[in-house]
């Protein structure tokens, strides 16, 4: 498979997936949370008040379960427009954020900083990105989006493109929900040159290179963008 080209930059400090959930606001079910909660416990982590600290033994853990509804509760209460969870596991750290606009669309997004994505000796850039796709497919089947991707330096899609069908550029990650399907072609999407692509939920998400996700370059993808058309 062909390399990908890049370009230097500076300031890359997050990686960021934003997916568009829906055209309009939406109502944040408290069940709904608690079972995304439960699958993220479930891959090993704990929930965090705030950025974990200190981060090899925080001392700001969620630990009991009249806590962690807490943390729900304000999420999902109506005049709230959403929140943010922190979760950690050694040696990782996320953010997931739910953004309800009034009048407005839905939007999600799951958040690392790129300082913990690379480790603190700049070793573990794969691995955490790894990693990173783990939560996101387990982010993506509790709230497929009409469309995601994630972004380093690139500039997010306008919602009104994403829920158009009308985004056309290439992340370093990207989810294509089933009105992007339908356009692309699933047996295509999945037969793409990339480092994977394959279904989750009712989509089909596609990276085209998991160094693209913890680079400070700016990456472009010939061979799929040529694949694609």
């Amino acid at each position: 498979m062909p390399l990908p080209s890049s370009s230097t930059i500076t300031d890359v400090n997050e990686l960021l997936f934003i997916a568009y959930y829906a055209p309009q606001n939406v109502d944040i079910d408290p069940d709904d949370v608690r079972e995304f909660v439960a699958r993220v416990e479930a891959q090993g982590y704990f929930l965090t008040s705030g950025y974990a600290w200190p981060f090899a033994r925080p001392d700001n853990m969620i630990r009991s379960r009249a806590e962690v509804d807490g943390q729900i509760g304000a999420m999902c209460r109506r005049d709230s427009l959403g929140g943010t969870l922190h979760f950690w596991r050694y040696p990782f750290e996320f953010r997931f954020s739910l953004l309800v606009e009034p009048d407005r669309d839905t939007q999600w997004m799951l958040s690392v900083e790129m300082a913990t994505l690379l480790g603190a000796e700049n070793h573990l850039g794969e691995r955490n990105s790894r990693e990173f796709l783990a939560i996101l497919k387990t982010s993506l089947q509790c709230y497929p989006p009409v469309y995601g991707c994630a972004v380093t330096a690139q500039k997010p899609p306008y919602p009104g493109d994403a829920f158009t069908t009308d985004v056309k550029q290439l992340y370093p990650v990207n989810f294509y929900g089933p009105s992007y399907v339908r356009v692309l072609g699933s047996d295509r999407l999945l037969a793409a040159p990339a480092f994977s692509s394959e279904m989750v939920a009712n989509g089909i998400l596609v990276v085209p290179s998991i160094h693209a996700m913890y680079t400070d370059q700016i990456i472009s993808f010939p061979a799929i963008e040529q694949y694609l058309g």
